[in-house]
């Protein structure tokens, strides 16, 4: 099987609005690296092998973030990513209870939480 043609991508059918979803996701996914103390430290205390699951949700974001450019991916990339969005909420709401000085003011921690919901529209907005 060619996959190369699988992975295809028709660069100029592609909407400014999945440019930047998905970019949100690269970037946020590389963060998971980069600042993985900081993810570590919002997680809550409740989840296993904490470095692992940052690691494997920061490999995830990225990933999938690559995988809504290609047609044959696209469905499947924004449902996992609507998926993620929704197994990384309670992280957030660990987050607000749980914030220290060196974090965003708690005014900024609470409006995040409704963030979510457009989020999770806009991934939903790619799976057809």
């Amino acid at each position: 099987m060619n996959t190369q043609f699988l992975l295809s991508v028709d660069w100029n059918s592609i909407r400014l609005d999945m440019y930047l979803f998905a970019s949100l996701f690269i970037v946020a996914g590389t963060s998971h690296f980069l600042l993985d103390r900081f993810f570590l430290r919002i997680m809550p205390k409740w989840v296993p092998f904490p470095k692992f699951v940052n690691y494997a949700s920061g490999l995830a974001e990225i990933l999938l973030g690559l995988l809504l450019f290609p047609d044959l991916t696209r469905s499947y990339a924004a449902w996992l990513l609507f998926a993620l969005l929704l197994a990384v909420w309670p992280a957030n709401f660990y987050h607000y209870f749980s914030r220290n000085k060196m974090d965003p003011p708690k005014w900024v921690l609470l409006a995040r939480l409704p963030l979510q919901i457009p989020l999770l529209y806009w991934a939903y907005s790619f799976t057809w």
